[in-house]
């Protein structure tokens, strides 16, 4: 947006635009002063800019503070990625770039013909700009820092996420032919840090072109050291160091753990925020009770929809990448454990994981979902039966819990004890 505000100014200053009737009020919009009044002007609008660029950094820092220590720093991420943020910030800065060239522009000596006057008219509107994405920002940061919004914001991603994943169907099931191969070849990243993204499509066609098998020992979310397993190419000649590199080139390493390919990690930032909600300093059970509906909805899409696909094969149909993804299990245990535990004492909370189970029950698919819903509820049940002390709150949190394994086990009959999914999953073709 600076390149863009200073390529218009540049533009303005030097291109004759054809106003020439300023002195007869048809154009009353545009700027119609001398030199002197365009640098006041422009002087002005400069540094009234300058100061308002400053509030919006402070007000910035304050918010970041404030999510930081209330909501988790992880969630800072996903502030900074905000495009509305992002252009208010954008605004300013280039406001400031545009009325610093446009006043370097305006001088006397030019004459006066030379005034830049749709330059000038420019910065005005510019600034007026400015002050309207001012109102818009507070308003923005204001709700930025509501618990219910972020929540919001953080399950909505994981749900694309979950889309995301299940876009591809598997169509087939492809031949492991594993026999095939004779030569089993390690292979580490040689970098330390968390694996970001890997580029399945890449390696099915390395794969394809090499005649090889790659088994890919870790998944996007895993932390990795420089030695470390991460696949082993099944061959039955050398590999070269070429397809070598090129392998390792198709894992992404990075510092942090990011949403790309990780299901689990949008996970973790809901827990995250309802394990903060729950902390004696903060003890804020209508937080954890949003985060626990919105986990619940983000399980349901995830169980109707393929997101754990393993099998890759290329277009002839034969298998060329076998990974490791998050199964429907992992993603019960990373959303569940933690806040059960961290609600041991909240009955409250209890009693919603208790209503939350009845719901899933009703609504997941398959005999294999409801075994890993079903444990989950023997989970909740041991803690609420521990740690509600009131008879009322024990006889609600009773009633809620029979009733969630009525519904499963009626579910599980209906479906027969094996999951629909069970086996091997067919691959994504590429």
């Amino acid at each position: 947006m600076c390149a863009a505000l200073l390529g218009l100014a540049y533009v303005l200053v030097f291109t004759p635009l054809g106003f020439p009737e300023l002195e007869g009020g048809k154009h009353w919009w545009l700027f119609g002063g001398d030199s002197d009044t365009a640098r006041d002007l422009v002087s002005t609008i400069l540094s009234g800019t300058i100061t308002m660029t400053s509030l919006v950094v402070s007000i910035t820092m304050v918010v970041l503070s404030l999510a930081s220590g209330q909501l988790g720093p992880r969630l800072i991420d996903n502030f900074l990625r905000d495009r509305e943020i992002q252009a208010v910030l954008g605004l300013f800065t280039g406001t400031v770039f545009y009325c610093l060239f446009v006043l370097r522009s305006s001088n006397a000596e030019r004459g006066a013909n030379s005034v830049p006057h749709v330059a000038i008219t420019t910065a005005t509107v510019l600034a007026m700009l400015c002050l309207l994405a001012l109102l818009f920002y507070v308003h923005k940061i204001a709700r930025s820092i509501v618990a219910d919004t972020v929540v919001a914001e953080v399950a909505d991603s994981l749900e694309t996420a979950i889309l995301r994943e299940s876009r591809h169907t598997p169509s087939s099931q492809p031949d492991p032919a594993r026999a095939r191969y004779v030569h089993a070849v390690p292979l580490s990243l040689g970098a330390s840090g968390y694996v970001q993204v890997i580029e399945y499509d890449q390696l099915v066609e390395l794969a394809h072109r090499e005649n090889i098998l790659i088994d890919v020992k870790v998944r996007p979310g895993n932390f990795v050291l420089r030695g470390s397993l991460a696949a082993v190419v099944q061959c039955n000649s050398r590999v070269s160091d070429k397809a070598e590199e090129k392998i390792q080139g198709a894992f992404t390493i990075g510092q942090e753990r990011t949403p790309t390919q990780d299901l689990e990690y949008s996970v973790r930032q809901l827990v995250e925020i309802a394990v903060r909600a729950l902390s004696p300093g903060v003890n804020d059970p209508f937080t954890a009770i949003a985060v626990i509906n919105r986990l619940a909805s983000a399980l349901e899409l995830a169980a109707n929809n393929a997101v754990s696909v393993t099998h890759h094969a290329d277009d002839e149909g034969n298998l060329r990448v076998v990974a490791v993804a998050s199964s429907l299990s992992d993603l019960f245990d990373t959303a569940l454990n933690q806040i059960r535990q961290a609600a041991s004492r909240t009955p409250a909370v209890l009693i919603q994981l208790a209503q939350v189970c009845i719901q899933l029950a009703s609504v997941l698919p398959d005999a294999h979902s409801c075994s890993s819903l079903q444990r989950h509820v023997q989970k909740i049940s041991r803690a609420g039966r521990r740690y509600i002390e009131d008879p009322a709150d024990r006889a609600d949190f009773s009633s809620a819990i029979e009733r969630a394994q009525r519904i499963l086990s009626s579910r599980k009959s209906c479906h027969g004890e094996e999951a629909a999914g069970a086996g091997e999953p067919a691959p994504r073709r590429v």
